[in-house]
């Protein structure tokens, strides 16, 4: 295998060999390639400096053709301008003639117009006049109007004041209609006084005898409770003595059947009495409590009886004094009345203002003198129609005299103008002959040939341009071939001369082989010795198989085990950290604990309503005391013993009465509605003073 190695690598060095002399060569053909890349590279350049010189001359031909353009444009505006004034002066010239015949028709118009001056004069006159006359029936029509104002002023004071009579007369009737009732109500008002004392009397003994009622209940209801009191002691007796077996609860001595049952029909009829005396006694109370609520009633509806003949019994005064007044209101009737008669026979016999009624008469006799208001304002309209036509006629010939100016004056500016239309007209005809003939921008034009001549000189054509630089392109591929013969040079002597030491080593590959042949007899021998050895050699080679797998599976532990170290110091790390936010947790569950103990029912809640409880309690007690006499006095517990022997917070409200303490809840809704209303304004008043 080696050595068809070394005759594969003797192989390829001679066919390379072989290339590099073929290379050697075509030096000549090679190095007349590049000289010919080179001139056309060098030809190319030359071109691309003469690219840019003559696309600068290109350049500047162009702006001197645009300005050759820019001065025939201006040449061109220049003759639109004036062939447009041409043209105007040409219509002002066509105008000209239009004139002259409307001037010649406005002087025959104001000729004929004339002598409307001397007939406006006379129907001016004549207006006057009748302005005159208008004027005076004027000031006599408003002297009518100020004395008929002045006699309507008086009439309508009269008739205002017959009206405000009228109304003080209904006025008056409206409130004289509820004195016969005044009078009813002051006769009920003072029988109500008289019947005052009667029912507080009544009132009085209600009273007393609710209170004896209540105290009544109140002894039974605490006879019910000693009773009962009595009847739990005789059976816990019962118990005890069940609980013994038989033997005496008090001496334990034995009392056998007949003593037990002696003993157990001893409690029976106690029980038997006391429950007859418990049902009795609180029949007896719920009676009482019957007729404590029937008097209460009859008591609260004596009270509202007696609340109504109180309002109505106040009245007296207030009636009185209104029936006083209804006897002024009858006097101020009468003469209301009296005063009404007088201004009617005023207005009806007209008998007010005599002297401007005296001169309202003259005043009509002159104006009936004047003439007919009608036929003045009819003539007044007439001569102000016909003065209104002159006046138009007298502004057309005016509007005809101003027009004849104008278009005189017209006519002069026209004039005017077509003086210079001749030289117009010769501008007109040199300016087409410079744009026909080339007449203009000498210097533009000189300096366009001086550019197209130097472009000329330059010779430069881009067609050779690019056939130049496509003929570069193509000859590029000999600087390729002249790197590869500088390289065929640089490696043919080293190759060669590797050649030689491969030759060389092939001969002693030769002679190494004939020694290997000798050798590999001499191993022949040694084959038929393999089986053993090589048995040996599987041996060797299974045990070092297995302690390969072993250190595999021991590699394999220490890296699950190195991970297992790495997370557990991770969690370890992190555990740390768990544990002090635990810590930090801890801490502040704590604080919120103390914080919310602090700020609940048990806190500061707790601490402020300790505070507040006696002094709502003797305010509500003092009330309540002022309520009830004294009767009923209320206490606001905070905790209460529950069945297990432990203490909780809760509030509760108890009142004690004649009958004893019971809870809030217990009582009767008048008796309920006091407590609260205690309770409540005591409450109001703590909270104003606390408020400041």
């Amino acid at each position: 295998k080696e050595q068809r190695e070394h005759n594969q690598e003797l192989s390829t060095l001679r066919a390379r060999i072989a290339a590099a002399a073929e290379l050697v060569a075509r030096r000549e053909e090679i190095t007349c390639g590049v000289a010919e890349l080179e001139a056309a590279r060098k030809e190319l350049e030359r071109l691309e400096e003469q690219r840019a010189q003559h696309q600068a001359l290109e350049n500047e031909r162009r702006e001197l053709q645009t300005q050759l353009k820019d001065a025939l444009a201006e040449l061109r505006a220049a003759l639109g301008r004036l062939e447009q004034r041409q043209q105007q002066l040409e219509k002002s010239a066509a105008r000209r003639a239009k004139l002259q015949s409307e001037m010649r028709d406005l002087d025959a118009q104001i000729l004929a117009l004339q002598p409307l001056s001397l007939e406006r004069a006379r129907v001016a006159d004549e207006r006057h006049a009748l302005d005159l006359r208008s004027e005076q029936a004027t000031d006599l029509t408003r002297r009518q109007d100020q004395l008929e104002a002045l006699i309507k002023l008086r009439y309508d004071s009269l008739v205002t004041v017959r009206e405000e009579n009228q109304r003080a007369i209904q006025r008056l009737d409206k409130q004289l209609a509820d004195a016969p009732r005044w009078g009813q109500e002051r006769a009920a008002a003072r029988a109500a006084a008289e019947q005052i004392q009667q029912e507080e009397a009544r009132l009085t003994e209600l009273r007393a005898q609710e209170q004896a009622d209540v105290d009544t209940v109140s002894q039974q209801r605490a006879e019910c409770t000693r009773l009962k009191s009595a009847a739990d002691k005789l059976k816990a007796n019962q118990k005890i003595l069940a609980d013994a077996g038989g033997a005496c609860p008090v001496c334990r001595s034995e009392l056998g059947t007949e003593g037990i049952a002696h003993v157990y029909a001893h409690y029976d009829e106690e029980l038997a009495a006391l429950r007859a005396d418990y049902t009795r006694t609180k029949r007896q109370a719920d009676e009482g409590d019957a007729r404590v609520k029937a008097t209460r009633a009859a008591a609260e509806q004596l009270e509202r009886r007696l609340s109504d003949l109180r309002r109505t019994a106040a009245q007296v005064e207030s009636l009185e004094r209104q029936l006083r007044m209804a006897d002024d209101w009858c006097a101020e009737r009468v003469k209301a009345q009296e005063a009404h008669a007088s201004v009617e026979q005023q207005i009806v016999a007209r008998e007010f203002e005599p002297e401007a009624q005296h001169n309202l008469a003259m005043v009509k006799a002159e104006l009936a003198a004047l003439g007919n208001p009608t036929e003045l304002s009819r003539q007044r309209k007439a001569l102000d129609t016909r003065l209104r036509e002159i006046d138009e006629r007298l502004r057309e010939r005016d509007k005809a005299e101003g027009l004849r100016t104008a278009r005189q004056d017209e006519l002069a500016r026209i004039e005017r103008d077509l003086e210079p239309l001749a030289t117009l007209q010769a501008e007109i005809a040199a300016i087409q002959q410079r744009i026909d003939t080339g007449d203009f921008a000498h210097a533009v034009r000189d300096q366009g040939r001086q550019v197209v001549a130097q472009i000329e000189q330059l010779g430069y054509s881009p067609a050779i341009h690019t056939a130049t630089g496509t003929r570069a392109r193509e000859l590029e591929h000999w600087l390729k071939q002249e790197q590869e013969l500088r390289l065929a040079e640089q490696r043919l002597a080293a190759d060669q001369e590797l050649h030689a030491k491969a030759e060389q080593l092939l001969a002693k590959t030769a002679a190494e082989a004939e020694r290997l042949t000798h050798e590999d007899a001499l191993l022949e021998q040694a084959l038929r010795e393999l089986p053993r050895a090589a048995a040996e050699a599987t041996a060797q080679k299974e045990a070092l198989r297995q302690m390969r797998g072993a250190l595999q599976v021991v590699q394999k532990d220490l890296g699950e085990k190195q991970a297992y170290l790495n997370r557990a110091q991770a969690d370890a790390d992190q555990l740390a950290i768990e544990r002090a936010n635990e810590r930090s947790m801890a801490q502040r569950q704590d604080l919120f604990a103390e914080l919310g103990e602090a700020f609940g029912k048990k806190g500061v809640q707790a601490m402020l309503i300790e505070t507040a409880i006696p002094q709502i309690e003797d305010e509500a007690n003092r009330l309540l005391g002022r309520m009830t006499d004294n009767q009923m006095h209320l206490t606001i517990e905070m905790q209460r013993d529950t069945k297990k022997g432990d203490t909780v917070e809760t509030l509760e409200i108890k009142i004690a009465d004649a009958l004893g303490t019971r809870v809030y809840d217990a009582f009767s809704g008048g008796e309920a509605m006091r407590a609260n209303f205690a309770v409540r304004i005591a409450l109001s008043r703590l909270l104003a003073r606390r408020a400041g």
